[in-house]
């Protein structure tokens, strides 16, 4: 065997990790410990403050939240589609949506990172949105289940990640988030 046959055998032992097999895994090994290790202090801060204070906790999005949290940042517009759907993009490209009226149980659905989305699938009470799951979207089917902050956490990733996808023209006439300028400082 040449050279060559023997390293694309390699890249398919079964010796390998398992994210290292799979299509979807990070490029580099430190981007997917580093990945893990994001989202294991993620879920262990929730479940740490889900133990020490449910009282304190405010649960679920409704879409006048949703609205509140996201309507004033720079290029976000507010639609309604498909009849119900509040529609919140940016540059004319969805990053979330709800039912405006709250029917179906008030569920939220929004773009995520693609390597963030098996992991997140995986969780309770989230699924892979109907229609938009192969563009990397989930829907949250009971918000009410996930603190308010996680949610938040969720629509800032989603505008981020759309956001950083829009051509550089239209992201130069965008206004930095607060968020954004206490990172780049």
């Amino acid at each position: 065997m040449n050279e060559r046959a023997l390293e694309r055998r390699s890249h398919c032992s079964a010796d390998r990790p398992a994210w290292r097999r799979m299509a979807w895994g990070p490029p580099y090994p430190i981007i997917g410990i580093i990945t893990a290790l994001h989202a294991t202090m993620r879920l262990s801060t929730a479940l740490m403050t889900k133990a020490t204070s449910p009282m304190r906790r405010t649960m679920g999005m409704s879409a006048q939240q949703l609205e509140a949290f996201c309507g004033h940042w720079p290029g976000v517009t507010r639609d309604i589609k498909w009849e119900t759907k509040l529609v919140l993009s940016v540059g004319g490209k969805m990053f979330a949506m709800t039912p405006a009226d709250g029917s179906d149980g008030g569920r939220l659905s929004c773009k995520v990172d693609d390597a963030r989305f098996l992991e997140l699938t995986d969780q309770p009470g989230i699924m892979p949105a109907p229609y938009l799951a192969r563009a990397g979207w989930i829907s949250i089917i009971e918000p009410s289940r996930f603190a308010t902050t996680e949610l938040q956490d969720l629509i800032r990733d989603a505008y981020l990640l759309v956001r950083a996808r829009l051509t550089k023209k239209v992201q130069a006439e965008l206004a930095l988030l607060p968020t954004d300028k206490a990172t780049k400082s």
